[in-house]
């Protein structure tokens, strides 16, 4: 197979066969026929062969991996290597993890040039970090940073006609140097989305800065909003295994939050309503006695529904929905199907949930998944 793929090499690139038949056996590993990563450029080439295309590519701090089409010569650098394939019997891609990286790159081997540069070697074999453009978020209150990051890297020249959330004293330019233009973003003092919603300050992000003590002590936030709803996220928010943990509440799932403890609490005083969801996926996994839920306080209570005031309860509980009525929660069935409890906390004297606790999931047919969504409040 590799050899015919040298030999496709040879006839379609014949000024580089030499070098891809003699790397032939180290890239082979590297490149996926047939196909291409999904995504933007961050720079494209032309006229050039593969191994050209994997030397451009090293010379990029931002660059990943490449997509090179067989039939054009076009090279593609990539500032990714995980995106989904797409189906092309005229194009390769190779990502740069695995590349002999000295014998490509040369004398860029091991640059320092920043994202915004590449690596360039001057009529007398110096390096230089040519500037491309303009990378990441300026330093400017309630500057839009969705619209930056949408982007790794700008180009000289371009344009950014909105670069704040509400109203900026210009468009952002990107400048010849990296650097971009100066602006300056209005600031709008508002507490939560509820204002912003109010005063009609969404922009298409849902993004705001709110000064959750009204320019008390503590610092601007951003918050995500669902209309007037302000939502707090945590890093736990995915789908999590839980299996080999057998004593009650020997599993734990930490869920760190972007604001500061003293910001969500600001927030949950401000507001009439807070709430998160949680839902436990479990077979042959009992709750009650095993599993629950840490508050704010660090106390560990065992509710996964309502406002506490019924101890050990699920939502299927609280609305005579269980399974087995007899049973507070689904999960307490105990039983080889699998079952579901899914659940919203409404309890503002508890909430935020700092970790979720477990057990009852050391035996072989024991296992879990949990579930925390974000923190929501509004008024």
């Amino acid at each position: 197979m590799y050899g015919a793929f040298c030999i496709y090499v040879v006839l379609q690139f014949a000024s580089v066969r030499s070098q891809m038949c003699a790397n032939v056996a180290i890239f082979q590993n590297d490149v996926k026929q047939n196909v291409k990563i999904a995504g933007s450029p961050i720079w494209q080439f032309q006229d050039l062969g593969l191994v050209q295309c994997m030397t451009k590519c090293l010379q990029f701090s931002l660059c990943k991996s490449v997509n090179f089409n067989t039939q054009s010569f076009v090279c593609h650098l990539m500032d990714n290597d995980n995106s989904s394939y797409i189906t092309d019997n005229n194009s390769v891609f190779s990502a740069s993890e695995n590349w002999p990286k000295l014998n490509l790159a040369g004398a860029c081997f091991n640059h320092e040039c920043p994202d915004n540069s590449r690596c360039d070697v001057n009529d007398f074999n110096d390096v230089e970090c040519v500037v491309l453009g303009c990378v990441g978020v300026p330093n400017v209150t309630a500057v839009n940073r969705t619209v930056f990051l949408s982007k790794n890297l700008w180009l000289i020249g371009d344009v950014i006609q909105s670069p704040c959330l509400y109203g900026s004293s210009a468009p952002a330019n990107c400048f010849p140097n990296g650097t971009w233009s100066y602006f300056v973003c209005q600031e709008v003092s508002i507490k939560d989305c509820a204002d912003a919603f109010a005063n009609n300050l969404l922009t298409a992000t849902k993004i705001v800065y709110v000064d959750v003590d009204g320019s008390g002590l503590l610092s601007k936030i951003e918050v995500n909003c669902d209309d007037a709803v302000t939502v707090i996220d945590h890093d736990g928010m995915n789908r999590t295994f839980v299996d080999g943990y057998d004593p009650a509440y020997s599993y734990r799932l930490d869920l760190n939050y972007s604001p500061s403890l003293d910001h969500i609490l600001a927030l949950i005083q401000n507001s009439d309503y807070c709430e998160q969801f949680v839902k436990y996926e479990c077979h042959h996994a009992e709750i009650d006695g095993y599993t629950g839920w840490v508050t704010r306080n660090d106390a560990i209570v065992t509710y996964l529904a309502g406002d506490g005031t019924i101890p050990n309860a699920c939502a299927c509980h609280l609305t005579n929905s269980c399974t087995d009525t007899s049973f507070k929660c689904n999960c307490d069935i105990n039983d080889a199907n699998w079952r579901e409890d899914a659940g919203v906390i409404t309890s503002r004297d508890d909430l935020p949930m700092k970790a979720f606790v477990a057990g009852d999931t050391g035996g072989i047919t024991e296992e879990a998944y949990v579930t925390i969504g974000p923190l929501r409040c509004w008024r």
